[in-house]
């Protein structure tokens, strides 16, 4: 057993603040982020619906966990995708690039099937696989805190815009 092996051993060595942060820890992931009508869960991203009068109504499984890790473009300033950590059926946190312009053929379904092929599923029904492309358009309405990642065509040294 380690050193932090339950609550009590923490609560020794750094206090009940560092097991109180601990708590507060797993509390707020359990909340999940949200993105628009999306949150994203340690265990899965889930949609919310909402009743008539705009109140929210109850979360359903959306897709297996999928989180934006930042939001990348070519030296250019073009060809956007989003960097995503997600969690293949191994349970292991992979990293996928997704290309906007993806969402954009086929009404989405290349970029559903990208996911697919890199172990990604979706909650029942068809509404689910239909949202995906409403999932990611979240993602970008709210993409100015992502960190930004430029793309490079090939190895070496990259003079960027400004001189950085």
């Amino acid at each position: 057993m380690g050193a932090d092996s339950d609550f009590n051993d923490q609560a020794k060595r750094g206090g009940k603040l560092a097991v109180a942060k601990k708590i507060n820890t797993a509390i707020d992931a359990a909340k999940g982020l949200p993105f628009g009508q999306f949150i994203i869960k340690p265990d899965g991203v889930y949609m919310t619906t909402v009743d008539r009068e705009g109140k929210p109504k109850e979360e359903i499984f959306f897709c297996t966990y999928l989180s934006p890790v930042g939001l990348a473009r070519n030296i250019k300033g073009a060809d956007y995708s989003i960097l995503f950590e997600m969690k293949n059926p191994d349970g292991q946190l992979v990293q996928f690039l997704l290309s906007l312009e993806s969402l954009h053929i086929g009404g989405g379904e290349v970029a559903r099937i990208e996911y697919a092929k890199r172990g990604g599923s979706f909650g029942a029904g068809i509404r689910t696989k239909q949202a995906f492309a409403d999932f990611v358009n979240s993602i970008m309405k709210n993409s100015k805190n992502l960190p930004r990642i430029t793309l490079a065509e090939r190895t070496g040294w990259v003079q960027l815009k400004g001189g950085k």
